[in-house]
């Protein structure tokens, strides 16, 4: 990690996620989530979405990209987790570069499957005392 600048300058270490979860690149992501171990630091997915998988395969999209991803939050203890839920084909600037549809809703199985997971009360999500629930208090 070349351009770490040390600890008393970093409080979070951030990953973006594509299609990397389950591709060429996925070392990367890996390497970056074990020295983020070894530096006793949050971890986050500062951004994410399936590219190349897309939503609307179902259980295709869910094994090859969501499932991996769950994986990977809960082996390496992820504490923030953000997903970029668009239509990509939708924007001009992407179409047609294999980014396409990742709207969780535009698929009933990945639907099911996600509401699923974000039920478990290890996922935090906004609410009138989620600054309580993360131990902040102003």
């Amino acid at each position: 990690m070349d351009f770490y600048p040390g600890d008393n300058y970093v409080d979070w270490i951030g990953v973006s996620v594509f299609g990397q979860i389950m591709g060429s690149n996925a070392s990367n992501i890996y390497y970056v989530a074990e020295k983020t171990k070894e530096l006793h630091k949050p971890l986050m997915i500062a951004e994410s979405t399936p590219y190349g998988v897309q939503t609307i395969y179902g259980a295709y999209s869910w094994s090859e990209w969501f499932w991996p991803i769950f994986n990977f939050i809960e082996k390496y203890d992820v504490k923030m987790f953000s997903y970029i839920n668009s239509d990509w084909e939708e924007l001009p600037m992407f179409q047609g570069q294999g980014w396409g549809n990742a709207r969780i809703e535009a698929d009933s199985y990945v639907q099911g499957k996600w509401l699923q997971r974000m039920s478990n009360s290890v996922y935090m999500h906004a609410s009138t005392n989620l600054f309580q629930l993360l131990g902040y208090s102003p």
